[in-house]
């Protein structure tokens, strides 16, 4: 993770020898600062709720504590590959628990300019 992936959704992408990351829209838990998007949204009106109660009704299915809907996902897609080669260079990539605590410490309660000044 770096602290762009904290505060924003990136993807990742290999086809062939084709390789790109970029970044899109910030996390809901990071523009919500931390809060369920139905505790967010509680104060819009109707109108307002209409527009949004299928963004916030995916987003609530995802959520989290302590992280909200920030995740990871991954797609392999390929032929002839050894799935447990694959498996076992995915499991190697695994945080450990220690690097886990180390990121919570860093970024649970941190806000996007907290992390820039550091």
């Amino acid at each position: 993770a770096t602290q762009q992936s904290h505060w924003q959704q990136g993807a990742a992408s290999l086809a062939g020898r084709k390789f790109a990351v970029s970044y899109g829209v910030p996390w809901e838990a990071a523009v919500t600062n931390g809060r369920e998007p139905q505790q967010q949204h509680a104060a819009a009106t109707a109108e307002e709720n209409a527009t949004t109660a299928n963004t916030t009704t995916e987003t609530t299915t995802l959520w989290q504590e302590p992280w909200g809907d920030r995740r990871t996902e991954l797609v392999v897609i390929g032929q002839n590959m050894d799935r447990a080669e694959v498996t076992a260079a995915l499991d190697a990539c695994t945080v450990t628990d220690e690097e886990m605590n180390e990121y919570a410490t860093a970024f649970l309660t941190s806000e996007p300019l907290d992390i820039l000044n550091a």
